[in-house]
């Protein structure tokens, strides 16, 4: 895992996240950047290319890719665990 690209959370900005979206569980790419605490460009990067093999899943909500929490977490532990 590069130090430039920490993938983790803590309280503070999964509060953050909660309180911009409100109740909905979808996110946008910089709601998930601020998630991940990454920049938004590795959001995309993620989605796009992957990393070690493992892309970045998104759903579809209005014909705009969004992403959840769980995907968000699956993908981190998906990175944690190797």
């Amino acid at each position: 895992m590069s130090a430039k690209t920490p993938l983790h959370k803590n309280s503070d900005m999964e509060r953050h996240s909660t309180t911009m979206q409100g109740t909905s569980p979808y996110l946008t790419r910089p709601e998930a950047a601020a998630y991940l605490q990454v920049n938004a460009d590795t959001i995309s990067r993620y989605v796009r290319d992957g990393v070690g093999g493992v892309k970045l899943k998104t759903v579809t909500v209005g014909g705009q890719k969004r992403y959840t929490r769980e995907l968000l977490d699956q993908f981190v532990s998906s990175r944690t665990d190797t």
